[in-house]
């Protein structure tokens, strides 16, 4: 049986509901702008402390991730000299890591993969698209991803393969794939054996990949092919600190000639650095990630502000009615619980808009981020949206609810407006600081964009689609470049070794002979002597490089090649022309000298300075690998799809998917430009708020100066001094909090902006053109705000006096 006491909390629970209820029913105006301005708000602040908590979360759904490390290498050039660099890059010698794990006490297990790469398999006549990484049989030691199916001792056969659980699905409808059969060519000349299946990698991870290839087949050398990646496996009692100052140091004395390296000039050095912190360092990262929890920060103070000046500005005309209240025998903590539960059902409300926005927006959300909404919010994740909500409630809530107990019952005998203008303003300046912080940022990150986006290549990505095949010999070759000669919407092509410029060259160390020592990394590459022509980049010294089809007559002799003018400047040659001089250890001779160009790690490396130093060499006959670079006269899908017909008809066995290199670069762009967007999008959310934050306040303010204005407009004002009278008062309060706003950003944008060896400069233009826009559309919202009562007869106003 229900007991008094639970009768009469019952019965204050009806009270407030019914108050509540009967309040949000009469005041549906204030309603309609707190329930948009908090359901936007949280949404913003749910997407973008989900991105937050989903990047601070990487590598740590691993089990022992704490004891999982990746090898980092550091390489130093002009030891001994002015010069002397030093890069550190995640890629070391494929030994280091097993090696790791068979002499150095405390390391379970190491293995060394090349990253992951996009791979095309064929079942039948169907086709499917995989991330492939390279990996020996200690990579399921090393890494707990759980093996559902077969040995991972099998990955020491060539040819066989691990797919993950959902590919698997995808290519065998649920069937147990081991022993069976897929390939890596349209032409079915490369078969891969399924040697088993392992569970879905989750997107918070630096390793995304959904298939294992064996590493079977790739050198397993100490002096060259830095180019695998390295992960070992520590016991938890095992000391990080002495195994990389002591253990490693002493594995590569024993393994590599380290005195000679250093008397030629360079050095390699290895050290251990924590999977979990591979994301969160990497790039551009920390910063957005800081400047995103400043800005998620701040939207959650804008929002929650926002309400409570609704809830203030409404006060002159609620205030009587909470005296009243008062003056019926209802105490401080009535009024109290009456003003939070409406909090509560207006933050529930919202909350449901928020979610369903949320649900129906969640392609544009991941387009914003990256991250879909169940990675985002994936397990304990999801209580950051709880967490948001609560923050709303308790601030909200417990302020406006405060405001509204502390209006004494005597008020009900006073004639006055219960104004607090001291709390409106000061809510109103610190909405407009936080709208125009968040507006220069959005300005800084557009044009910072911008910046890098649209940045010197060194070469004409316009118009330029390329594509990779597999077994282009000269002959074919030489067809295809007449074919496509034919075509009214090809302008040219170029066939280069391996792959295009934009997807990465090999490098490898630039060694003065004179001297012994080691100048630098130097990027190379085959090409035909079509390249500059079509890549479009000036030779500025010496001429082009021959085709291929005259290259038997170098055999023997230092190849013809096209250096680059930082190549040229690394050499140091003071006495002469670069062109006939010879580079020993490349085995080539300066054929001429072409601008420099972007290439490798360079095109997304916004960090790190580039390396445009490149060596063009011949290409040579017997090349197969080939990427085919074709210009286009205009990128329309009639030229596109003439020219993927054309090459489909030449290569009938070859995997043929054009890309464009205006994509691939965009690509490389993809963390800035999503920053860019969440800025942006965060941007246009704070002003909105700020605008209808301005609108209840003006309108609060011509409310309580309602026969103020009326006798000034009896007494002679016309229209004009009416908005200017509104204009000044408002604007006094909005232009010294934007100008706050906008300084307070420029030590924010500057932390970014650290980030990117090009970026733009913080001139005060940037700053002063965002305060006097946020300044024109606060003077726009005022002036049409107010002209109803600027052009009001009077006497309305006045009649009851």
């Amino acid at each position: 049986m229900l007991m008094w006491n639970d009768l009469c909390l019952i019965c204050c629970v009806m009270k407030c509901l019914h108050y509540v209820l009967s309040f949000l029913i009469r005041a549906r105006s204030n309603i309609f702008v707190k329930i948009p301005t908090l359901a936007a708000g949280m949404l913003i602040c749910f997407v973008l402390f989900g991105k937050i908590a989903f990047d601070l979360s990487y590598e740590k759904f691993l089990p022992g991730y704490g004891n999982i490390y990746q090898i980092q290498m550091v390489y130093t050039t002009g030891i001994g000299t002015e010069q002397k660099s030093e890069t550190d890059y995640a890629h070391t010698f494929r030994p280091v890591a097993p090696s790791m794990a068979l002499e150095i006490p405390g390391v379970a297990a190491g293995t060394s993969i090349l990253d992951p790469w996009p791979r095309v398999l064929y079942d039948g006549e169907n086709r499917y698209e995989a991330e492939s990484i390279n990996a020996d049989t200690a990579f399921f030691r090393t890494f707990p991803f759980k093996v559902l199916y077969g040995n991972p001792s099998n990955l020491a056969l060539k040819g066989n393969v691990f797919i993950s659980e959902s590919l698997s699905r995808v290519i065998f409808k649920g069937e147990n794939p081991v022993g069976k059969t897929v390939f890596s060519d349209a032409a079915r000349r490369e078969p891969l054996t399924v040697a088993g299946v392992f569970e879905d990698v989750r997107d918070n991870t630096h390793l995304r990949f959904n298939m294992v290839s064996s590493l079977e087949g790739y050198g397993f050398n100490w002096d060259y092919g830095d180019g695998f990646t390295g992960y070992v496996r520590l016991h938890p009692e095992a000391d990080v600190d002495y195994i990389n100052n002591f253990a490693l140091p002493q594995l590569m004395e024993r393994h590599m000639d380290v005195r000679a390296m250093r008397e030629g000039g360079y050095s390699f050095r290895c050290y251990l650095k924590p999977i979990a912190d591979i994301h969160i360092t990497d790039g551009e990262t920390m910063e957005s990630v800081i400047i995103i929890s400043i800005l998620a920060v701040l939207v959650l103070v804008m929002v929650s502000f926002n309400y409570i000046l609704i809830s203030v500005s409404s006060l002159a005309v609620r205030a009587r009615s909470m005296a009243i209240y008062k003056c019926c025998g209802a105490v401080s903590r009535n009024i109290f619980s009456m003003q939070f539960a409406e909090v509560l059902l207006t933050v529930a409300v919202s909350v449901a808009l928020a979610v369903l926005f949320l649900l129906s927006g969640k392609d544009v959300v991941q387009s914003l981020t990256g991250v879909t909404l169940e990675s985002m919010f994936y397990g304990t994740r999801i209580l950051i949206p709880v967490a948001v909500v609560v923050s709303v409630v308790l601030v909200t809530g417990l302020v406006s609810a405060w405001i509204y107990a502390c209006v004494p019952a005597a008020h009900v005998f006073n004639h006055r407006n219960y104004e607090r203008k001291g709390w409106k303003k000061f809510l109103l300046g610190v909405q407009m600081a936080v709208s125009a912080f968040i507006s220069v940022f959005m300005a800084v990150a557009v044009l910072q964009y911008e910046r890098v986006s649209n940045r010197p290549m060194g070469y004409e990505p316009d118009n330029m689609v390329l594509c990779n095949l597999s077994s282009a010999g000269v002959q074919q070759r030489q067809l295809a470049r007449d074919a496509l000669a034919a075509l009214p919407d090809v302008e040219c092509c170029t066939f280069v070794a391996f792959r295009g410029i934009c997807e990465g060259l090999n490098g490898m160390p630039l060694v003065d002979y004179s001297t012994g020592t080691t100048l630098g990394t130097v990027r190379y590459t085959w090409a035909d002597s079509s390249f500059l022509e079509t890549m479009r980049i000036p030779l500025h010294t010496g001429r082009n490089i021959p085709n291929e089809i005259l290259y038997g007559q170098y055999a023997g002799a230092p190849l013809p090649s096209l250096i680059s003018e930082s190549l040229a400047d690394m050499m140091m040659w003071d006495d002469g022309s670069p062109v006939g001089r010879l580079i020993e250890n490349l085995g080539v001779s300066v054929a001429g000298v072409m601008g420099d160009i972007v290439v490798d790690s360079d095109v997304g490396n916004l960090q790190g300075n580039t390396e445009p130093a490149v060596l063009v060499m011949p290409l040579p006959q017997n090349f197969t690998e080939v990427s085919l670079t074709i210009r286009l006269r205009e990128m329309s899908p009639e030229a596109l799809s003439e020219t993927d017909r054309l090459l489909k008809e030449l290569f009938p066995k070859e995997d043929i998917v054009l890309r464009t290199y205006n994509g691939i670069l965009h690509e490389s762009y993809r963390d800035t430009m999503r920053f860019r967007n969440s800025v942006m999008a965060a941007s246009a959310f704070m002003v909105l708020i700020t605008i209808l934050g301005l609108t209840g306040y003006v309108l609060d303010e011509i409310n309580r100066r309602s026969k103020e204005i009326s006798l000034r407009k009896v007494n002679g004002a016309v229209v004009s001094d009416i908005e200017a009278l509104m204009l000044r008062s408002t604007l006094a309060i909005a232009v010294p909090a934007i100008a706050v706003g906008a300084i307070c950003a420029y030590p924010a944008a500057r932390v970014w902006l650290t980030g990117f060896a090009d970026r733009i400069s913080l001139a005060p233009s940037i700053f002063v053109a965002v305060i006097c826009i946020l300044a024109a559309l606060v003077a726009l919202c005022v002036f049409l705000l107010s002209w109803a009562i600027a052009n009001e007869n009077p006497v309305r106003n006045l009649k009851s006096e």
